[in-house]
């Protein structure tokens, strides 16, 4: 290679796991004018959780917990402006190890956590690259491939994350439009390492364009644990025509894909027709804990 980039490690001072609150100023300040990126570990949740929490509770920190995690990325953003010196401007966020993790994991709560923590992520062009936890065979983190061995005989299949790993993953290299999302808030009582979180929007939404803006894709995110919502999205274009649209939701949040049940939980597709012109505006119900997904064409 022509180049090596250099990183340091680093923790924003509020993540439960940071034993040395001033790490982060140290390095910085230290190096910021040698280093390309900085390499946060702080995007799974809840990790553990104890029996004295519900499963509502459960439910509630998964859904706030990326706006948690959002709120972190933004802190790492302050520091590195703080302390980055002359060569702030060059250094990136590079996250180590995102995803659900602990409990539920492979679960469909799991799953849209993960999905509302990417469109987080895509939406911050200052982190330049992400690792999901993980591949293969963690016991306690949402596999991309489920895999199970029994005396020999190997077991592949898709966990509901790989849909959603899948879904985002085809959205690199397309334009972010900026979103704004009119929604009630709610908190999530304390349960592993996500802290009480106020003030989480129940609902997200994202848009990815084409860079020829031809055509897109809109993904809505219900957080509400219990109640439908309703949304109604401008999109910044006079026409479109909607070409397919796919839901994630399970009636059980917690439900999960297996070895023996590899398509307990799989994105339902809805008919569209697809000769329908639409205007600019979307509108969609969407269920408790789900992602809906709608592929369009801008009509020009």
């Amino acid at each position: 290679a022509d180049s090596v980039e250099l990183g340091v490690i680093g923790l924003v001072e509020s993540h439960a796991l940071n034993a040395h609150a001033d790490w982060d100023s140290k390095v910085l300040s230290a190096l910021g004018d040698k280093i390309d990126f900085i390499d946060c570990h702080l995007a799974y949740a809840p990790y553990f959780t104890s029996e004295k929490d519900s499963n509502e509770d459960i439910f509630r920190c998964y859904m706030a917990a990326s706006d948690y995690i959002g709120r972190l990325i933004g802190e790492t953003k302050d520091e590195i402006l703080k302390y980055g010196g002359e060569n702030a401007e060059n250094i990136s966020i590079q996250i180590t190890e995102y995803g659900p993790m602990g409990t539920y994991y492979n679960g469909t709560v799991g799953s849209v956590f993960l999905a509302a923590l990417l469109q987080e992520m895509l939406a911050e062009p200052m982190i330049s690259s992400a690792n999901h936890l993980p591949m293969l065979n963690h016991p306690y983190a949402a596999n991309l491939v489920g895999y199970y061995n029994i005396n020999g005989t190997e077991y592949f299949w898709d966990n509901i994350c790989t849909y959603v790993f899948r879904w985002y993953a085809e959205q690199i290299g397309r334009e972010v439009l900026n979103v704004d999302v009119d929604c009630s808030s709610f908190s999530a009582k304390k349960v592993g390492l996500i802290p009480f979180v106020s003030n989480a929007a129940s609902a997200a939404a994202a848009v990815y364009l084409e860079p020829d803006k031809s055509a897109g894709t809109l993904f809505l995110i219900n957080k509400s644990t219990t109640q439908n919502q309703c949304f109604d999205v401008t999109l910044p274009f006079e026409s479109i025509t909607v070409e397919s649209v796919t839901e994630l939701y399970a009636n059980d949040p917690t439900a999960a894909n297996t070895w023996d049940n590899p398509h307990k939980v799989m994105p339902k597709s809805y008919r569209v027709d697809s000769s329908a012109l639409r205007s600019g505006t979307v509108s969609a119900v969407t269920k408790p804990i789900s992602v809906l997904k709608i592929d369009f064409k801008v009509v020009k």
